[in-house]
């Protein structure tokens, strides 16, 4: 199998490096796990908060709030000692990259690059575009999957990682589909090669920007006929906005959802595009506590390797 590119917006690996809200990078962070034990050939990409996701706080008279801590990643990531850049607003977008190596239980390593906009080059409005996982405005929020998208592309070709496809963890990356084909992919091979998940099944879950945005930040990686290709799979607002969903499950025609009803209602969304049904599994080892480990360790020895034996977990 060759090398995959795994890209996401977020992802939950451990609780103290809150680059996740929920159950999109918690998915994400098992992904990863489970291809380590696994031994399969991947290779995550991802962004660097240094002030996370909000954890929510309900104080005595039940009202909501929420606060932001500072992540330090020489805490959690190990420092490749990278940059890279981009074209953006006139200037040049500049993002250290930090990586994270998972180990699965034969010794296999995935690893995971993050990249961070908190670079002594960039300007204060180009440094603070890291700061909070889905914080900010448009704006801002067009810029994190510019660098996610296009730049995780770019931060692979560095890393002469010599990719045969990619996974695309909801629509936040489909930038990465346009800047392959700025490379000399065509359609075909996009959509044999990359496979998309759709998790949200309302349409206020995916993320929409207008077309004059998208132009001034992609400029040229804009396909000519690219508001004909959100259009062609049911876009309900047809083209007015750029959908990052439906580009991308018009550019990679093989797409999932995260079970079966999500896969019923996704389809209705993509004017009834046939979406893969992929129950979300979960990385065994992760969820599974200390004393139930111990347990499992002595009454289902192999339970690590396969997972399967945990069907008689009941019996214990």
């Amino acid at each position: 199998m060759g090398l995959v590119g795994y890209f996401t917006a977020e992802i939950g690996l451990w609780s103290e490096l809150h680059t996740y809200s929920g159950g999109l990078g918690v998915l994400a962070g098992d992904h990863v796990k489970s291809a380590a034990d696994a031994e399969v050939n991947l290779v995550g990409v991802t962004l660097l908060y240094r002030e996370g996701y909000g954890r929510q706080h309900i104080d005595e008279a039940g009202n909501q709030t929420e606060s932001f801590g500072a992540i330090d990643p020489a805490d959690h990531l190990i420092d490749t000692g990278l940059d890279i850049s981009l074209p953006l607003d006139d200037g040049t977008l500049h993002a250290r990259i930090w990586k994270v190596e998972v180990v699965g239980i034969t010794g296999h390593i995935v690893p995971v690059y993050f990249m961070d906009t908190h670079h002594p080059q960039n300007s204060d409005y180009h440094r603070s575009m890291g700061a909070r996982l889905y914080g900010g405005n448009d704006d801002v929020r067009i810029r994190q999957e510019y660098l996610l998208g296009v730049g995780g592309v770019r931060l692979l070709n560095m890393l002469r990682k010599d990719f045969t496809g990619l996974h695309l963890n909801e629509g936040h990356c489909t930038f990465a589909l346009l800047e392959l084909l700025h490379q000399g992919w065509t359609r075909e091979q996009l959509s044999e090669k990359i496979l998309f998940t759709t998790h949200t099944p309302v349409p206020a879950g995916h993320d929409r920007f207008d077309w004059a945005d998208v132009n001034e930040v992609l400029g040229d990686l804009m396909p000519a006929d690219v508001v004909e290709l959100v259009k062609s799979v049911g876009d309900p607002e047809d083209g007015a906005r750029c959908s990052m969903s439906h580009l991308a499950v018009a550019l990679a025609e093989q797409v999932n959802a995260v079970s079966n009803l999500n896969a019923q209602v996704a389809s209705t969304m993509f004017d009834n595009y046939h979406i893969h049904p992929l129950t979300n599994g979960v990385h065994h080892i992760t969820w599974t506590s200390p004393t139930m480990a111990e347990l499992f360790d002595d009454k289902l020895p192999g339970w690590k390797q396969d997972p399967t034996q945990l069907s008689y977990a009941g019996a214990l």
